[in-house]
């Protein structure tokens, strides 16, 4: 699976960018930059499971995220909560009439100012 998306994804590629293709067990990333780790169309319980294991890998990497959770919104979001991770912002598409939430999460983000986000702390 890993081997045909990065094939599918080959072309977009600008050289200016890594695109990383791989396990989530066997990603790390460069801790003296910034990442963007995008998460789409994987239900929010998948990807409770793929955020904490990046995070078990890398614990001081600065990483942001954008979700656009296929099922289980509520799930991640709860998460999310417990974690500290603020929800900055969030909005909703639509597709073949299906909507979808996308939902960014900066790593330098306060839980306080999440969007949505019920306080972990109740």
């Amino acid at each position: 699976i890993i081997e045909q998306l990065a094939a599918k994804l080959a072309p977009f590629s600008t050289g200016k960018h890594a695109l990383v293709t791989a396990d989530v067990g066997e990603i790390y990333f460069d801790a003296g930059q910034r990442h963007l780790v995008i998460l789409a169309g994987v239900g929010g319980e998948r990807t409770v499971h793929i955020v904490s294991a990046i995070r078990r890998n890398n614990p001081h990497v600065v990483i942001d995220y954008i979700f656009c959770p296929s099922t289980s919104q509520h799930a991640l979001r709860d998460y999310l909560a417990v974690q500290g991770l603020a929800i900055t912002s969030d909005t909703v598409a639509c597709e073949k009439r299906r909507h979808y939430e996308i939902m960014y999460v900066a790593a330098s983000a306060a839980s306080d100012q999440a969007l949505g986000v019920p306080d972990a702390r109740l």
